[in-house]
C-alpha cells in the first residue's frame, strides 16, 4: 500500500460566518489540506453562505487569497504545497453572520 493511498478523500472544516476579532478578512483557524489525496481538485460543498474565499498563512508575509469567491458545489484547481497553512476569509452569507458552519472538501 503506497502512503498516497492512505490520504483521506473528504474532510469537514468549520469556519465563522463573520470575520474573527481583530481580523481583516480571516474567517476561520487554519486548517491543513495536505492530508487530502493529491488529486489537482477540490470540491467544496456548504450550505447557509453564498460563498467563500480561501487564503494561505504565511509567517511574516502578506496572506494571499489562493481561490475567490467560491460556491458551494464547485470544483477548482488546486496545488498543494506542503503543510498548507490554509483559511476561510470573507464569507458572504445568506442567513446572518452569527455563528458558524461547516465546509465539506472533496478531493475528486
Amino acid at each position: 500500500m503506497s502512503y498516497e493511498s492512505r490520504k483521506f478523500v473528504k474532510v469537514t472544516i468549520s469556519s465563522h460566518k463573520s470575520k474573527l476579532s481583530g481580523q481583516n478578512h480571516r474567517c476561520s483557524n487554519n486548517f491543513d489540506l495536505s492530508q487530502l489525496k493529491d488529486t489537482g481538485e477540490l470540491k467544496f460543498t456548504f450550505s447557509g453562505v453564498k460563498t467563500i474565499s480561501l487564503a494561505q498563512d504565511k509567517t511574516a508575509a502578506t496572506d494571499n487569497p489562493i481561490k475567490e469567491s467560491l460556491e458551494s458545489g464547485k470544483t477548482v484547481e488546486y496545488k498543494k504545497c506542503g503543510k498548507d497553512n490554509v483559511y476561510i476569509m470573507d464569507v458572504v452569507s445568506t442567513s446572518g453572520t452569527e455563528g458558524m458552519f461547516s465546509i465539506e472538501v472533496e478531493a475528486v
